[in-house]
C-alpha cells in the first residue's frame, strides 16, 4: 500500500496492518440501509459505500473475512473472469 499525492507521485508506504480490502455488495438489513441512506440525503453527504453510510448513523460495522470471490459484474472483462472461475468450478 502507497499514498500519493495529488500529481500521483508516490510519497509514503502505507502500513498494511488492520486494513482491509473491501468488496461490494456489503450486506445489512434492510431498514439500517434505509435509515443510513436517508441519514446520508438529508445531511448531504458523500459516502463511497454501504459501510460508510452505516457508520455515518453510528452503528458499529464488523467485517468478515471472505473465503471466495465475490465478482461484480461492470465491464465485458468481468464476464470473462466469472466465465473462467466458473469452468474451474464444473
Amino acid at each position: 500500500m502507497k499514498r500519493s499525492d495529488a500529481q500521483d507521485l508516490c510519497t509514503e508506504a502505507v502500513s498494511r496492518e488492520n486494513l482491509w480490502c473491501m468488496e461490494t455488495p456489503q450486506v445489512f438489513s434492510k431498514e439500517m440501509l434505509i435509515r443510513a441512506c436517508d441519514h446520508v440525503a438529508a445531511q448531504g453527504l458523500v459516502v463511497t459505500d454501504e459501510v460508510s453510510a452505516v457508520s455515518g448513523i453510528g452503528v458499529a460495522v464488523k467485517f468478515v473475512e471472505s473465503l471466495s470471490p465475490n465478482l461484480k459484474i461492470t465491464t465485458p472483462a468481468d464476464i470473462e473472469l466469472a466465465e473462467a472461475l466458473l469452468k474451474t468450478r464444473s
